[in-house]
């Protein structure tokens, strides 16, 4: 899989491109990694050729980077297409799988949260008795 990222349309994509190079090199290294992420392959710079292009002073840029191809993406486990009446477009919504992932999140936190005040609550009652001490 190949995934090209036109770098000219502004520096924070490039950055996000060369985030997901460090992270894919990064992983690629880890034991068992290809078991939970689609590996990393390699990458490259590609500038575009002036044939191709529309006559401009500044150069176009692409970042491609190379995938193994390891069956559906994330995106396709995150969020459900919706057609448009027309058939014009896709636009894309939350799935069902999402929806239960951050279920299970905002739950998880709330039982933390919970904790942690149970815990401070705990400590502010024994504070006093020993703050009220004198030194011997």
């Amino acid at each position: 899989i190949m995934k090209r990222l036109k770098v000219e349309h502004g520096y924070d994509l490039l950055e996000a491109g060369l985030r997901e190079v460090y992270f894919g090199e990064l992983l690629s290294r880890s034991a068992g990694s290809s078991l939970l992420f689609t590996g990393y392959v390699d990458h490259f710079f590609r500038e575009v050729p002036t044939l191709l292009r529309k006559a401009s002073p500044s150069k176009h840029v692409e970042l491609w980077i190379v995938f193994e191809d390891a069956g559906p993406s994330l995106r396709s486990y995150l969020y459900s297409p919706i057609t448009s009446t027309t058939g014009d477009f896709v636009v894309y919504q939350h799935s069902s799988f999402w929806r239960r992932l951050r279920k299970e999140a905002v739950a998880a936190g709330r039982d933390r949260l919970s904790s942690a005040l149970s815990i401070i609550s705990g400590e502010q009652d024994k504070a006093p008795s020993t703050m009220n001490r004198q030194p011997p």
